[in-house]
């Protein structure tokens, strides 16, 4: 999932330059109860072939920095938690 930072709402909606832009990656245990759910069975073949300890974004010391704390479920949704210094 990419984002990007912006120093106000009308920065971000006005089309002005990001302070930052980085990327997480949903733990490995919530893609796979995700992806065992109907209508992703194609996800469930790609990320058995590329799991973040094989990405080649995520697979180097830097992926703690980018993998969130996770809470909630596939009925309920779901919130992810990450501290991003800019």
């Amino acid at each position: 999932m990419h984002f990007e930072v912006y120093a106000s709402l009308a920065d971000a909606t006005g089309g002005a330059n990001p302070l930052a832009t980085s990327q997480l990656a949903m733990p490995d245990d919530v893609c796979n109860v995700v992806f065992a759910t109907a209508g992703y069975e194609q996800s469930v073949q790609t990320f058995a072939q590329t799991p973040l300890t094989r990405h080649m974004v995520f697979s180097d010391d830097g992926a703690a920095h980018q993998i969130p704390t996770t809470a909630g479920s596939v009925a309920d949704g779901y919130t992810f938690d990450l501290e991003v210094p800019v």
